[in-house]
């Protein structure tokens, strides 16, 4: 596999990429003559610049497929992401289940489907949702009243 050698600098919010090259030997010299000139520099970064090599054309392919199921398997518009977004159920104004909101890692929105039918079909035959909501709704009532001091 063919690896480029990326040159970066800094963390979080304040961070850059100064440059790609095909050798590592390239890349620690750039690296090199950055990091001493920056010694020197009363605004240097904190962090000083680096080298990370990465092999091409390897990225995960799995996406990430986010969907609202209901308890019958239907399911209402999809989401696809490179990032896992929060599950949680999604409740009625009336208190009851309205579906389970699923984000899951697959090949292709059939392949999630199917996984989230899989855990669906275990919720269902360990504890029925409506059973799981009504403990959610007994906790959140819980969690108030010590809020409230009830």
């Amino acid at each position: 596999m063919r690896k480029v050698y990326i040159v970066t600098e800094g963390g979080r919010g304040d961070f850059y990429m100064h440059g790609v090259f095909s050798s590592k030997k390239a890349a620690d010299n750039f690296v090199k003559a950055l990091n001493e000139s920056r010694r020197y520099c009363e605004h240097g970064s904190f962090y000083g610049a680096e080298v990370e090599a990465w092999t091409l054309n390897t990225a995960n392919t799995n996406l990430y497929y986010s969907f609202l199921m209901d308890r019958s398997g239907d399911t209402r518009g999809y989401r696809v992401d490179i990032e896992a977004a929060r599950e949680f159920m999604e409740f009625n104004p009336d208190g009851t289940l309205n579906g389970v909101r699923f984000s899951i890692q697959a090949k292709s929105l059939k392949h999630a489907l199917k996984i989230a039918n899989e855990r669906r079909a275990r919720m269902i035959a360990e504890e029925t949702p409506d059973v799981l909501s009504e403990r959610i709704v007994e906790m959140e009532k819980t969690k108030r009243s010590r809020i409230n001091g009830t």
